[in-house]
């Protein structure tokens, strides 16, 4: 397990598959910044909220340097099993929380 806080573990890997899915094809090229600081900052972030997730899929709104993106999370038997990055606010039905964490400068 990577992280664990509010009862909940992060599973091993999710940070590489992250980094494999989230940043394919140049995506969040935008935010300017290495694909290892981003996925590293966003793990940071679902650390951070991990209190705040509930079981199933789990939507977090947040602008990074001024750009909007939107965090999802999936979470299943206290554990989080996936994470990816999208560019905006998506509109993706989730069946857990939606949290909008504001504004961060990395």
């Amino acid at each position: 397990m990577v992280g664990k806080k509010g009862g909940l573990s992060i599973a091993d890997g999710v940070l590489e598959k992250l980094t494999e899915h989230a940043f394919a094809k140049g995506r969040h090229a935008d935010l300017g910044l290495p694909t290892e600081t981003m996925a590293s900052n966003i793990m940071a972030l679902v650390t951070k909220n991990l209190s705040k997730l509930s079981s199933g899929n789990n939507t977090m709104h947040v602008t990074i340097n001024g750009i909007q993106k939107t965090i999802m999370t999936n979470v299943a038997n206290g554990t989080v099993r996936s994470v990816n990055m999208y560019p905006g606010v998506s509109n993706r039905v989730t069946q857990g929380t939606v949290r909008n964490l504001g504004n961060v400068k990395w």
